[in-house]
């Protein structure tokens, strides 16, 4: 499991606080739209003079400017990078139709009601974005929990599933799951 700053479970955090649980863990972390899933280009903008999201891909945020983004924007939604530099891949899973993942050890998960699930994972191998009919391996970043939908829904730890009840399992583990193969 990953490194804990608190006792209060993530899914009683406020998302502030619960970004600074994230920074714990080594995430790369960026601001996102309030209740949407693009990076906030205007705020991006506004605090870094440049709207891309490069520099956040190449270094992780600190602490002290994830609290200067929500003590400056309350209302944003916050995004997560997947890479090898954190050791963090995230399987989006868009249709759950065509697939519904079961894993012989759990892992963490989360999601919306009436939305697709995300499934993080720890893995020491660099892997690509890849799209597949049921969704992505690691895709740009993906909207963590605490974050508003556009519907208004909130993105949630799946029940017993956030990363401080379960952890991570390792990507090898269960990429077969997914029907892949690296």
């Amino acid at each position: 499991r990953p490194r804990r700053l608190t006792e209060q479970p993530l899914r009683e955090m406020s998302l502030a606080d619960a970004a600074l649980e994230y920074v714990s863990y080594g995430w790369f972390l960026l601001p996102v739209e309030p209740c949407g899933k693009a990076p906030h280009g205007e705020f991006l903008h506004e605090i870094y003079g440049d709207s891309r999201t490069t520099h956040l891909r190449r270094a992780r945020a600190l602490r002290v400017e994830v609290e200067y983004w929500f003590a400056n924007d309350s209302s944003i939604n916050l995004g997560v990078f997947p890479c090898a530099e954190s050791g963090l891949v995230i399987v989006d899973v868009d249709d759950l139709r065509s697939i519904n993942p079961v894993f012989d050890t759990p892992t963490a998960s989360s999601g919306r009601e009436g939305g697709g699930k995300h499934f993080y994972f720890s893995s020491e191998m660099s892997l690509p974005m890849r799209a597949y009919a049921w969704g992505h391996l690691n895709p740009a970043h993906a909207v963590l929990p605490g974050s508003r939908h556009e519907t208004g829904r909130r993105y949630e730890w799946l029940d017993g599933l956030a990363p401080d009840e379960v952890g991570l399992m390792p990507f090898e583990d269960a990429q077969s799951v997914f029907g892949i193969s690296l």
